[in-house]
C-alpha cells in the first residue's frame, strides 16, 4: 500500500475544483450502486419468471416503438453541491406491487340503466347490473429490501475503496506519491 502525506493530499484536493471532486464522488458512488442494482435483479429473477426487462409497444405520433422497463436502474444527480444517487425500482409500476404487495382487491360492480325502445314504440328502462368480484391479493416479495440487507456492507466498502483509489490515481497523475 502507498503512504500519502496528508499535506500533499490536502494540496491535491485544493488543486481539484469542486466539480471535479463531485464528479469523482458521483462516478464511484454510482459504480457501487450498480452492485445493489445487480443483486436486486438477481433476487427478482429467482422469485419471478423474469428475463431481464419487460418490453411493450408504445405508440406516438412518430410511430410505434418498443420500450424496455427494467426492474432496477441507477440514477444520479448533483444538487446544491451534494451527490444524490439512488437505485430506482419504480421504473416499472408493477415492481411496486411485487415489492410491497397489495391488500385484498375487489371490483365495485356497476349499475347502469338505459332506455330501450319496445316494439310498440314505448320506452322501457333496462337495467344492466355487474356484480362485484374478488380480484385477489399480491403477496409482498421484498426483493429490493432483501438486496439492501445482503449488500449494505459490500456497498459501503465499495464506495470507500473506489473513492480512495480515485484519489490515489489523481495523485499519481499530479506527481504526488
Amino acid at each position: 500500500m502507498m503512504s500519502v502525506d496528508d499535506s500533499e493530499l490536502q494540496r491535491l484536493l485544493l488543486a481539484m475544483s469542486g466539480n471535479d471532486i463531485l464528479k469523482l464522488y458521483r462516478r464511484n458512488i454510482k459504480k457501487a450502486a450498480r452492485v445493489l442494482q445487480d443483486e436486486t435483479i438477481r433476487i427478482f429473477k429467482s422469485k419471478y419468471n423474469y428475463k431481464g426487462a419487460w418490453r411493450h409497444k408504445v405508440r406516438k405520433k412518430s410511430g410505434e416503438r418498443m420500450k424496455t422497463r427494467r426492474i432496477a436502474r441507477v440514477t444520479s444527480k448533483i444538487k446544491s453541491g451534494n451527490v444524490i444517487v439512488k437505485v430506482h425500482i419504480m421504473d416499472d409500476y408493477r415492481a411496486k406491487w411485487l415489492e410491497m404487495g397489495t391488500r385484498n382487491r375487489y371490483t365495485k360492480g356497476r349499475r347502469a340503466g338505459y332506455y330501450k325502445l319496445r316494439a310498440d314504440a314505448k320506452r322501457r328502462y333496462a337495467l344492466h347490473v355487474g356484480k362485484p368480484a374478488r380480484r385477489g391479493r399480491i403477496n409482498e416479495g421484498r426483493f429490493f429490501r432483501l438486496a439492501q440487507t445482503r449488500k449494505s456492507k459490500v456497498l459501503m466498502e465499495s464506495i470507500r475503496n473506489g473513492i480512495s483509489d480515485a484519489i490515489m490515481e489523481e495523485a499519481k497523475k499530479n506527481g504526488i506519491r
